[in-house]
Parts: C-alpha cells; sequence; structure tokens
C-alpha cells in the first residue's frame, strides 16, 4: 500500500503550529506609566498614593487639640453627667454591644 500526498501533511502540522505560537503569546506586562502635561502637571494615581501616604507620615499621632477638648470636658465633669451616661447606654444598645 502506498499513501502519496505526504508533503502536503508536514506544512499543514507547521501551521497548526504557527497558529498555536500566535494564540499562546503571553500579555505583555502592565507597567506603571507617569504622564507629564505642556504645564508640568504629572497625571497618575500613584501620585495621589505618594501624596496621601506623606499626608499620613506628617500627622503627628497624637492630635493635642483633641487630648485638650477631653481634659477638658473631664475637668468640667462632662463625662459624669446623667446625660452623658444616658447617651453612651442607648448607643451601647443599639449597637449590640451589651450582652
Amino acid at each position: 500500500m502506498r499513501i502519496e500526498g505526504m508533503s502536503n501533511v508536514a506544512s499543514i502540522v507547521q501551521q497548526k503550529v504557527d497558529t498555536d505560537k500566535k494564540a499562546s503569546k503571553p500579555e505583555p506586562k502592565k507597567v506603571d506609566k507617569v504622564e507629564i502635561n505642556s504645564s508640568g502637571a504629572v497625571k497618575s494615581d500613584d501620585v495621589v498614593k505618594v501624596s496621601a501616604k506623606v499626608r499620613i507620615d506628617n500627622t503627628p499621632d497624637i492630635r493635642e487639640a483633641k487630648v485638650q477638648e477631653v481634659e477638658a470636658k473631664i475637668a468640667n465633669g462632662y463625662y459624669d453627667s446623667e446625660e452623658f451616661i444616658e447617651n453612651l447606654a442607648q448607643k451601647l444598645m443599639d449597637d449590640n454591644l451589651l450582652p
């Protein structure tokens, strides 16, 4: 028995291999991009993130104004007042923080 036309098989197989290679190309890696327009302004989400981090890093851990406010309330007996205690108890019950 003789099979003819085998040369076409090789070209068909090669076409299939070439097609598979094209289909399985990995996507190009995404890179961060910063654009500067004519006015010199930087456009990037990363700039916002860096700016927020700088603000956080430069914010003191203790806010002195808030500390002074609480100290004044303690000195004036605010936290011992019936109104404060009732509001606190109601909030604890509303938030299901009491057993």
